[in-house]
């Protein structure tokens, strides 16, 4: 059934956007089975506003769980592993992994989505595309060729979840669940006429700045089997913020590769991905959907 669907959710202090989230949600077409959020050890009235919609919805439920304090990017798997072990609805054929600052436009959201996972018995993992607002106007997200999809989300068809192993708990987890899905034969998309209002774009945007963040993300990508070469041209995208960016970065990716530190790729996992890194230069270039 189409409508067997659930969503798993971490909040920490969104007071200021997530009961938007959780209207937006309530008005879609076709309501989840169940929606878990965690209360991620929030200090401001978030816990409040669940509790209030947790009365009014039934299948809205809430658990309020001390933070972890882990890694950033780590966080947000750990939390949505900590929903997924309060699931009471186990019958569901969809998992949605839905952050709690979106605002989503239209009310067909879910169901327009899983209308294409029905015409396309191949689709794995799918989601919009989140956009900030500026002076009034949509500034969308640039940059994402169509088969990458957006991790604030993502809906994963059940087969293709347990396939590849659920989400891994390190930086990267919504680059990584795509080339797994593709390697397993899964197809990945992100429709850009689904728009998603991402309320904390400028929180996000400050985090992108740091240069523990640069460093973390060389790491992740040691994690995830990245080739040097790919590595080495990303990190100029760093010099464009200064010299000590890029050498976090590099420092992140170099010192792990040194260090032997896990891996989440087998070796033709890491094969695989490193022919998908040259077809999206490809890709890019002569703007054909080769993947």
């Amino acid at each position: 059934m189409l409508e067997n669907y659930i969503i798993l959710t971490g909040a920490f202090n969104e007071e200021k956007n997530i009961e938007r989230t959780i209207q937006s949600v309530v008005k879609q077409s076709i309501l989840p089975k169940e929606w878990i959020i965690i209360n991620d050890g929030s200090k401001d009235d978030t816990e409040q506003i669940l509790k209030a919609y947790s009365k009014k919805y039934s299948w809205i439920k809430y658990f309020n769980l001390p933070n972890e304090n882990v890694p950033f990017g780590t966080h947000a798997v750990n939390n949505f592993y900590r929903s997924f072990e309060k699931i009471t609805f186990f019958h569901w054929q969809f998992v949605v992994k839905l952050d709690a600052d979106l605002d989503i436009d239209k009310d067909n959201f879910f169901e327009y989505q899983f209308v294409k996972f029905k015409d396309n018995l191949k689709l794995g993992i799918s989601s919009g595309i989140t956009y900030s607002t500026h002076t009034g106007k949509k500034v969308l997200t640039k940059g994402r060729p169509y088969w990458r999809t957006g991790g604030a989300m993502k809906v994963y068809r059940r087969e293709c979840f347990e396939q590849i192993g659920g989400l891994k708990p390190i930086y990267g987890w919504d680059g990584l669940d795509e080339y797994l899905a593709m390697y397993n034969g899964w197809k990945t998309r992100t429709f850009f006429e689904l728009h998603v209002n991402h309320l904390g774009k400028l929180r996000a945007l400050d985090r992108e700045k740091t240069i523990s963040l640069a460093k973390y993300k060389g790491e992740s990508l040691y994690k995830r089997g990245y080739p040097i070469e790919f590595v080495l041209i990303k990190s100029l995208t760093y010099l464009k913020m200064s010299r000590e960016h890029q050498k976090a970065f590099l420092k992140g990716y170099f010192s792990s590769k040194r260090d032997m530190i896990k891996q989440y790729v087998s070796a033709k996992e890491k094969s695989f991905i490193r022919k998908i890194q040259y077809l999206r230069i490809i890709d890019k270039l002569m703007r054909k959907k080769l993947l």
